[in-house]
């Protein structure tokens, strides 16, 4: 925790809210992120997936996916 791609660039964007790097590098973790999760929930690492859902969630609030990923995890 707190020493991830996407924790560092939301950290990143709290300091400076325009940086447009930082918000299109977030963007473009989403797919691995997602992806990330989706395997936790797999493999039965259910605190670590629901972890991961959450910095989704976070970077992303609202996305479709994100629901279904919290569905899966349920």
């Amino acid at each position: 925790a707190g020493n991830n791609a996407i924790e560092l660039y939301l950290r990143l964007l709290e300091l400076e809210p325009d940086n447009r790097a930082a918000s299109t590098a977030l963007l473009e973790l989403m797919p691995y992120a997602t992806d990330a999760a989706d395997r936790l929930i797999g493999r039965g690492q259910f605190d670590a997936a629901g972890r991961a859902i959450e910095l989704v969630n976070e970077a992303d609030p609202g996305s479709t996916i994100i629901a279904t990923l919290a569905s899966r995890l349920q």
